[in-house]
């Protein structure tokens, strides 16, 4: 439970997107909701700063979780 605690927590801290359970609660997803009909480089730019920013901080939390 303190993973799943801590991965909520981080949500605050990301600006773009968000950390994500799939359907199993087996793997952590990164996830984004861009309208790709009016998408402009910006947006996609600022999505992947965020996930990068997140994996730089985060990783070694993140690869924990999935040695559980």
């Amino acid at each position: 439970m303190d993973v799943f605690k801590s991965l909520l927590i981080k949500n605050r801290d990301i600006v773009h997107g968000a950390l994500v359970l799939d359907e199993n609660g087996s793997k952590v997803i990164f996830r984004d909701t861009l309208q790709i009909e009016n998408l402009d480089l910006n947006e996609l730019e600022d999505s992947l700063n965020a996930l990068t920013l997140l994996l730089s901080e985060y990783t070694n939390k993140i690869i924990k979780f999935f040695k559980m």
